[in-house]
């Protein structure tokens, strides 16, 4: 799971309605199951974010994609596409990191934020 690590409560990245991705999630669910996965780029750092779940409910292939909106969406995972491909930056201890995709950092309200993964049990 993706969490805003600086939130006061869990935000985690969610899947909802119409393929919606944000950080609405308050509990651990299938919809807030993330996995990263190595984009098929030659820079490092370099992953794509697959939802496990989601790929199982409407089968396989599907990824996070930025947009210049809040909201990022759920698409069909494209090799390459820059939109589905995110950077991730180290920023601070233990562990934390930045998302950076097409449009910039990504987190609460589109804008950066310091984000942690965590264990989907637990």
């Amino acid at each position: 799971m993706i969490d805003i690590a600086t939130a006061d409560a869990d935000r985690f990245l969610q899947v909802g309605k119409g393929g919606k991705v944000d950080f609405t999630g308050r509990t651990r669910s299938d919809a807030t199951m993330m996995s990263f996965q190595p984009a098929n780029v030659s820079e490092p750092n370099r992953v794509v974010i697959v939802p496990p779940f989601w790929n199982e409910e409407v089968g396989t292939g599907y990824c996070v994609a930025a947009t210049p909106d809040v909201a990022l969406a759920l698409e069909k995972c494209v090799p390459g596409k820059s939109s589905q491909i995110w950077r991730v930056q180290p920023a601070g201890d233990s562990g934390l990191f930045e998302l950076r995709g097409a449009y910039g950092a990504v987190g609460a309200n589109n804008v950066g934020s310091t984000l942690q993964v965590l264990p989907f049990a637990g």
